[in-house]
């Protein structure tokens, strides 16, 4: 499945102002589709596409304990 690249910066309300909670959540679900189909493409067409499974490193990266660097957020 190839997703839109940012769906919400096409969509968002032209004001500043924040959005609610409910309308932050209907933005978002206006765009969440379930992926239906898997494909396997070389990583230089991957671009805009949706992982279907997880990645996992071979070895820890770094190498040590940084918490700096522990986890990624949206």
């Amino acid at each position: 499945m190839i997703t839109q690249s940012s769906p919400a910066s096409r969509s968002a309300p032209d004001s500043d102002a924040p959005l609610s909670l409910a309308d932050a959540q209907a933005l978002a679900c206006r765009f969440a589709v379930p992926v239906d189909a898997c494909d396997t493409v070389p990583l230089r067409d991957a671009l805009d596409r949706v992982l279907a499974t997880d990645v996992n490193a071979p070895f820890d990266m770094p190498a040590y304990d940084n918490s700096a660097m522990d986890g990624y957020a949206f």
